[in-house]
């Protein structure tokens, strides 16, 4: 995948994939031969979690990567992470719970993870491995926002710049517009 601390803002814009651009990705995957996949795209990364035997891992990871290369319009990959085995597990926990994320612990991340999960699973593109993964994940990410309490105070990156507005400038009197999604 890719996300804010691996390419800049116009290089992410390249990998935003509408809900239609995500079934085509997995499709073409999942028929190049990888068992389950499952994409995550938000405003700050675009992750492509897939499973498959060892001996098939690296063609499958060479898949994904050639993908994005593809999506991005460049041959290069310095934009691109790839995370195997526990580091992947580790990770997929990190952004479940926002640890990942521009701004730390935001609140969004759990939702649109649950949102791709799903999408894959109804598209047939998740199987035991995938299902366990997201579904533990998830709940993961649940407990220990719970018991680190760090959602107490909703965050996303609209919360933190509203917020720095409000503390710049006299708003009380003003009406303001934010547009976007999330």
């Amino acid at each position: 995948g890719l996300n804010h601390q691996t390419a800049p803002a116009e290089i992410r814009e390249r990998a935003v994939l509408t809900d239609s651009n995500k079934i085509e990705m997995m499709t073409r995957l999942l028929d190049d031969g990888i068992h389950e996949v499952v994409v995550l795209n938000t405003c700050g990364r675009s992750e492509c979690y897939i499973a498959m035997s060892k001996e098939d891992l690296d063609d499958g990871i060479v898949g994904v990567i050639n993908y994005y290369k593809d999506l991005l319009n460049s041959s290069d990959s310095n934009y691109l992470y790839s995370k195997i085995g526990i580091d992947a597990i580790e990770h997929m926990v990190q952004v479940a719970v926002g640890l990942d994320s521009i701004v730390l612990g935001e609140d969004q991340i759990i939702g649109q993870m649950k949102h791709a999960y799903e999408m894959a699973r109804e598209h047939g593109a998740t199987s035991r491995v995938l299902n366990v993964l997201f579904r533990d994940a998830i709940t993961s990410a649940k407990e220990i926002k719970t018991k680190l309490k760090i959602s107490e105070i909703p965050l996303s990156l609209s919360y933190i710049g509203v917020k720095i507005l409000h503390e710049r400038f006299h708003l009380e009197a003003k009406k303001v517009l934010i547009v976007g999604l999330g």
